[in-house]
């Protein structure tokens, strides 16, 4: 299994990332293991982190993990 790393700027509800998410529901989950990078921290009201991991199973990982703002 190959391992996909996606980095973005953020998970905010928005149109690059309504894309990703197209783009790892169809991805073929037998030979790819998609990841996800964000670069800043994720406000809760905002964030489509939640989606990312709880309905598509996919892992996020955060550049700025230590900003109390980042959805844990």
């Amino acid at each position: 299994m190959k391992k996909i790393l996606y980095i973005v700027s953020t998970l905010k509800r928005s149109g690059p990332t309504n894309q990703l998410s197209y783009i790892i529901k169809y991805l073929d989950k037998s030979k790819f293991e998609p990841m996800v990078l964000t670069l800043s921290s994720e406000l809760k009201e905002d964030s489509m982190k939640s989606y990312f991991e709880d309905v598509l199973n996919v892992k996020i990982n955060c550049g700025d993990c230590e900003d109390k703002a980042f959805v844990k």
